[in-house]
């Protein structure tokens, strides 16, 4: 599995008001081409069988609370700079889903069936694409695997209109004189 450096998510935005999400500012300095690549789209027939993949550096990892719209409680996470694994919290042995990135070689995000449609595949691609903002895309990729791609992309630019907007907001206001 190709490794690659940790300092990738350590991107240089330029100036950031003091009060704009962290996790946001790498986004600053992003744009679309670069997060999503410009891989070969293929058809899924190669994918249909796939189950979800243990990642030797997962072992040990904590779990997190992976946030599924309408199943709030009920799935954990465990991240790294090599992909994501999704489990079930009542047992954190079962793995529900997993994405693999092993940069230009490719990645492969995979939920079990019986947990599809459920945003399980969005939310773990989301969480892991914030962390790691300048992972190697990859080469090849299906064409639900790009439409992912997309959500995402899309979802974190409007979290960064909304934190841009708000900033602008808050030193647009008046300030209140404390003087009676």
């Amino acid at each position: 599995m190709r490794s690659f450096d940790k300092t990738l998510h350590a991107v240089e935005p330029g100036p950031v008001p003091h009060d704009f999400p962290p996790h946001l500012a790498p986004f600053l300095s992003i744009d679309k081409e670069r997060f999503i690549g410009a891989p070969r789209i293929t058809r899924a027939a190669n994918a249909s069988g796939l189950k979800p993949a243990r990642l030797p550096s997962h072992a040990g990892l904590p779990l997190v609370p992976l946030r599924v719209e309408g199943h709030r409680d009920r799935y954990v996470a465990s991240l790294d700079e090599h992909g994501v694994g999704v489990f079930e919290v009542h047992d954190p042995t079962r793995l529900v889903g997993s994405y693999c990135n092993f940069g230009s070689a490719g990645s492969t995000l995979v939920v079990d069936r019986a947990h599809r449609r459920q945003g399980i595949g969005t939310e773990m691609l989301y969480r892991w694409r914030v962390l790691f903002p300048l992972a190697p895309n990859a080469d090849v990729r299906t064409r639900q695997a790009q439409s992912l791609q997309l959500r995402v992309w899309e979802r974190i630019q409007a979290e960064v209109r909304a934190a841009r907007a708000l900033a602008i907001a808050e030193h647009a206001a008046p300030v209140q004189s404390t003087r009676p």
